[in-house]
């Protein structure tokens, strides 16, 4: 008969330590994935950084040629050559624009699904007689359930966020090209 108790608290002991390293799984995979979460809005941020301080140098650069174009001579532009670069420089303003607002879009403010509720936690196993094996057996299941809920949220916010850097770097290859224009239109003015 001892055998038989010291073999059921053998396997008692054996059974709690593998809920608890599901829990333990479970609960790194949660933190896992509310890291990421946070990375996303990080980088949704930068981009909307980025994206504001090149729009903004950008729009200071054209001012300045502008204010400039015709004070220089050696800077001449025909009408046609003037249209297509405003074209090109409006293109690019509107690529950088529509990544700010997918970069928003995923930075946006969304209700998350959190576990285990603490309120619930406590009315639900505090005070009860529940063994810790099935607490955490229960728990383990919530977080699990949350990580669910969440994906689907976390999916939307990883595609705004590769759509915004598709964004910019179409909005960049516009200026890059409008960069190109200008300076070999003000070399060939100065020929």
């Amino acid at each position: 008969m001892g055998d038989e108790s010291e073999k059921d608290k053998t396997e008692d002991n054996e059974n709690e330590e593998r809920i608890e390293l599901i829990y333990n799984i479970i609960q790194d995979q949660f933190r896992l994935f509310w890291d990421n979460k946070n990375t996303l809005d990080k980088k949704a941020s930068n981009v909307i950084i980025f994206s504001g301080i090149v729009i903004s140098i950008f729009s200071g650069i054209v001012g300045i040629l502008l204010k400039n174009l015709s004070e220089t001579q050696g800077f001449y532009l025909y009408i046609n050559s003037y249209l297509w670069l405003s074209l090109i420089f409006i293109i690019g303003t509107v690529l950088l624009i529509c990544s700010i607002v997918y970069a928003l879009r995923a930075y946006n403010l969304r209700k998350w699904t959190l576990a285990p509720d603490p309120q619930g936690l406590l009315d639900g196993y505090a005070k009860t007689n529940k063994s810790k094996s099935e607490i955490l057996k229960s728990v383990s299941a919530t977080i699990a359930q949350t990580i669910t809920d969440n994906e689907k949220e976390v999916d939307d916010k990883v595609n705004s966020i590769k759509i915004s850097f598709k964004l910019l770097q179409f909005g960049m290859m516009f200026y890059a090209v409008w960069i190109i224009c200008i300076v070999l239109i003000y070399i060939g003015g100065e020929a």
